[in-house]
């Protein structure tokens, strides 16, 4: 019954300025906190961190060349490589800009990046939890438990997937914005913004999480409306 009256009722006030830059100096900490390992040294993690670190400094020099993103790699006997045009595309482009927006430092922008991802999810839950009627301290705890799970933290540290990582931090970011947009009865820009750049980042960083998340997102959508029928007034 409370899940069904969250889905419904309109969405609550934003509240006071000072609750919500205290919500958000509590996520800041904790991303700051989750990437400190990669913000105090200057050592690569393990597995495919540096690849993707490497991957990102060359789509910077092709922006730098050529003014656009480029789908070809061009490394030892390989020429026109099009791994840009399968594989991370939108993501290594995103922070190629930023690595020359920040003056060509690309392991800056990466580690911003990775940062990015972490607050991506962290909202995401925080947004969804205050939608559905959970107190401002205690809505943090779904992001906070996600962020801090062995999964996330085993795709930074230890595989260094960073596509499939910002692939996946991106989806509770979507959910929510997505959400927020169906319940408003007029769009506003700040969720429509969050909505596109989520759905950017989803399904420009990691095929496989967008095709299974898709697939997720789409499962939880239709047992809701079958199981709780107040959501079909949406």
């Amino acid at each position: 019954a409370e899940l069904a009256r969250a889905l419904t009722e309109p969405i609550t006030s934003p509240g006071p300025l000072r609750s919500r830059l205290l919500a958000a100096a509590v996520t800041l900490i904790a991303v700051i906190g989750l990437s400190w390992p990669m913000i105090a040294t200057k050592s690569g993690m393990n597995q495919d961190w540096p690849n993707h670190l490497w991957l990102l400094w060359k789509q910077s020099l092709n922006i730098k060349r050529d003014g656009v993103p480029s789908l070809f790699l061009t490394m030892g006997n390989d020429i026109f490589y099009p791994l840009y045009a399968f594989s991370g595309g939108t993501l290594y482009a995103l922070g190629g800009l930023l690595s020359l927006a920040l003056g060509n430092a690309p392991v800056k922008a990466y580690v911003l990046m990775y940062m990015v991802g972490f607050a991506s999810a962290m909202g995401g839950f925080y947004w969804i939890a205050r939608m559905a009627g959970v107190g401002r301290w205690s809505a943090h705890a779904p992001g906070f438990i996600f962020v801090t799970s062995s999964y996330i933290l085993t795709d930074v540290y230890a595989r260094g997937d960073w596509p499939e990582f910002m692939a996946v931090c991106s989806i509770p970011l979507l959910a929510a914005a997505a959400l927020s947009v169906l319940r408003a009865d007029r769009l506003h820009p700040a969720p429509c913004l969050a909505l596109a750049l989520a759905a950017l980042l989803l399904s420009g960083s990691h095929s496989i999480t967008m095709l299974w998340g898709g697939t997720f997102l789409v499962l939880t959508t239709v047992t809701l409306l079958i199981l709780v029928p107040p959501s079909r007034q949406l």
